[in-house]
């Protein structure tokens, strides 16, 4: 029996070594104003990344989010791991 596979050329890259990685202290917004860290933002290049138009946000943005908000820019999904974290607790 003969295997039909063949060996990976010398130039192949596996896929996840090719993803562009986001920085993960940096924050990423998308155009309706969802906000996201590295951790948790859309992979970049993917349809969600490319549609919702994610980019990240400079520090213009962060001061005018801050200025229009009354508070700091931070993650929706770090946050809300936090929250649930306290309920279980019963804080």
């Amino acid at each position: 029996m003969t295997s039909t596979s063949q060996p990976a050329p010398a130039d192949f890259v596996p896929y996840e070594t090719e993803v562009p990685t986001l920085d993960a202290g940096a924050l990423y917004w998308d155009q309706r104003g969802a906000i996201a860290c590295g951790k948790h933002a859309p992979l970049r290049g993917s349809d969600s990344w490319a549609f919702d138009r994610w980019r990240k946000m400079a520090p213009k943005d962060i001061a005018g989010f801050r200025r229009d908000t009354g508070r700091a820019p931070w993650c929706e999904t770090c946050g809300a791991i936090q929250r649930n974290a306290r309920c279980k607790e019963g804080r």
